[in-house]
């Protein structure tokens, strides 16, 4: 991510199953997904700093660990109520980062759900989701570690 050019790159759109059309849509949240870098030919569009201090949104998404900090670190987006308020996310990244489209998109719609409304999902446990997916589609048993570092991208 570039913040320092005065703009980020963010994916939006509609189609079922990315993070950002399932937070503005379906769980009607202001979020952005936003990455630093193209991945399966699909080129994010870019926006400025000053449009996501327009927008204001309560939660960013961040495709990289060091997106989610640099963001945090931004004195340009000191008053976004995502960086006020903590809720810039960095999105898990398995077999490639979930908001791409990928074959565990289905696990970004189960993560962005308890992210962003884990009351209304107290009896997810993505970890064991999470197992049992990559069990049954890649059949790899996944340790804990790994589940954790998925789940939580290293920095």
């Amino acid at each position: 991510m570039r913040l320092g050019l005065d703009s980020v790159q963010v994916r939006r759109g509609s189609r079922p199953g990315r993070v950002a059309a399932l937070a503005v849509t379906a769980l009607a949240v202001t979020a952005l997904a936003v990455t630093a870098r193209s991945i399966a030919g699909a080129a994010p569009t870019e926006v400025s700093v000053e449009q996501i201090q327009k927008w204001n949104p309560d939660v960013i998404v961040a495709g990289l660990p060091a997106d989610a900090k640099a963001m945090m670190a931004d004195p340009r987006l000191k008053g976004v109520k995502a960086v006020i308020n903590h809720q810039v996310l960095t999105n898990p990244a398995g077999t490639i980062i979930w908001m791409y489209y990928g074959t565990e998109e289905a696990l970004n719609i189960q993560w962005a759900a308890k992210e962003l409304h884990p009351d209304l999902f107290p009896d997810l446990d993505l970890p064991a989701v999470t197992k049992a997916f990559y069990q049954q589609f890649f059949g790899y048993q996944l340790s804990g570690d790994q589940v954790s570092s998925i789940l939580h991208p290293p920095s």
